[in-house]
Order: structure tokens, then C-alpha cells, then sequence
């Protein structure tokens, strides 16, 4: 696949580039909102001599090429006027993420203590056995 063939039938598509061997594209788009590109593929299997002989020895068939057509609508969005993305932009969503999560966090140190007291108590435990076994 050529970056000619994307790029006549799709004129509003800009910056094609081919990528890992052929299996991505990537393009940037004009700055029209809610514009809309169909994008498809034709994709067909060609199978090797090599191939075709494991095929036939191994289960006695002789594969026949395979076709298969598929395709992507994309529709624009604008980008947002700020150039701030995420809580960065509004300190206000900081702390609400915080306050959102704050009940996890607690949740997770209790747990942790939990675990160490537990923990400590075992050992505490398996030293007073240990120490009465070398009597």
C-alpha cells in the first residue's frame, strides 16, 4: 500500500506516513470539525511454494488465496481552545479526584497495617516455638 492511493482519495488527509512495516498509518486531518473520511483496506493473502508444500504433504489440501476487504469511518473533533488537558487545567478537579479516592487510600494503609501486625505476630509466634524446640 502507497501513501499516493490514501492521499487522492482522501484530500483532507495530510502527513501520511507508513509505519511497522506497513500496518500503520498515520495522518493529520484538516481543521474542519465533524469531517468525516471512510478509510479501507483490501487485504489478500498470497501463500508461498514453501507454504503451499507444508500444506499439501501435512494434511493433503492446497490452500487457495485469501481476500478480504474491511473499513474505518473517522469523524474530527476540535481540539479544545485552552491547550491545558486534564485536572492540570482546574485545581478544583485535583481535589475532587483526591476526596474521590481518598476512602481507597485509607482502605489500602489499614490493609498494609493489617498485614504487618499479622506478620509480626507469626514470627513473634514461630521464635517462642523455635526457642522451646533447642531446650
Amino acid at each position: 500500500m502507497s501513501t499516493e492511493n490514501v492521499s487522492e482519495s482522501a484530500p483532507g488527509l495530510t502527513n501520511i506516513t507508513m509505519e511497522n512495516n506497513n500496518q500503520t498509518i498515520k495522518f493529520t486531518t484538516d481543521d474542519q470539525e465533524n469531517q468525516s473520511y471512510t478509510l479501507g483496506a483490501k487485504i489478500t493473502k498470497y501463500w508461498s511454494d514453501e507454504e503451499k508444500n507444508i500444506l499439501s504433504s501435512a494434511w493433503n489440501i492446497s490452500p487457495a488465496t485469501l481476500d478480504g476487504d474491511t473499513s474505518l469511518t473517522i469523524t474530527t473533533t476540535a481540539p479544545p481552545d485552552n491547550g491545558v488537558q486534564g485536572a492540570m487545567g482546574n485545581p478544583q478537579q485535583i481535589l475532587a479526584a483526591i476526596g474521590t479516592h481518598l476512602p481507597h487510600y485509607f482502605m489500602y494503609i489499614l490493609r498494609l497495617a493489617l498485614t504487618l501486625l499479622v506478620m509480626f505476630f507469626i514470627s513473634v509466634g514461630f521464635y517462642a516455638l523455635s526457642s522451646k524446640m533447642e531446650l
